[in-house]
């Protein structure tokens, strides 16, 4: 049998920030979803407020559990704080004459 597809979901599918996966322990899938930012971030930031990231959890700390965060993109973390819905990726396309 060949791979399955799944249908990517619907874009009505959001949900808050505070319910996307997070990387509890190194042993976890990185989990790669869309979020979107929050509509008024704060200067000199605001160039990125209302936009679509594909974003991942960093994890935590081993020592404090000091949340790291999201990335938003290299050399740029960011706090629940920052965004304001996610949802998950959808599935890749299928190649024409199937797969």
């Amino acid at each position: 049998c060949g791979p399955q597809s799944r249908k990517a979901p619907p874009m009505t599918d959001w949900q808050d920030i505070s319910t996307a996966p997070r990387l509890v322990n190194a042993d976890d899938d990185m989990k790669w979803i869309i979020a979107i930012t929050k509509a008024n971030l704060p200067s000199p930031h605001e160039y990125l407020s209302g936009r679509a990231f594909v974003i991942r959890h960093m994890g935590y700390t081993r020592t404090w559990g000091y949340d790291m965060g999201w990335a938003l993109f290299p050399g740029m973390g960011v706090g629940d704080d920052w965004l304001d819905v996610w949802m998950p990726l959808p599935a890749p396309p299928t190649p024409k004459g199937g797969a």
